[in-house]
């Protein structure tokens, strides 16, 4: 889009911020998002089960340093 477009419709062409701003790629065992996807609850997306594992983790070993 060009700016005199965006201006017109009232945005600044950047679209919405990121709510998750790091990436993160890692190699699983065979089978490990298989097993995942079978777990989902109903309309739950895999990434949400890994974000929800990692943060779990973090504050386990957060609360056990401490």
């Amino acid at each position: 889009m060009d700016k005199k477009h965006t201006e017109e419709k009232g945005r600044s062409g950047r679209g919405r911020k990121k709510q998750f701003t790091e990436r993160l790629q890692l190699p699983l065992p065979e089978g490990t998002t298989a097993r995942m996807d079978a777990l989902l609850e109903e309309n739950e997306f895999r990434l949400d089960l890994i974000r929800l594992a990692i943060e779990k983790e973090l504050k386990r070993r957060t609360k056990k340093r401490s």
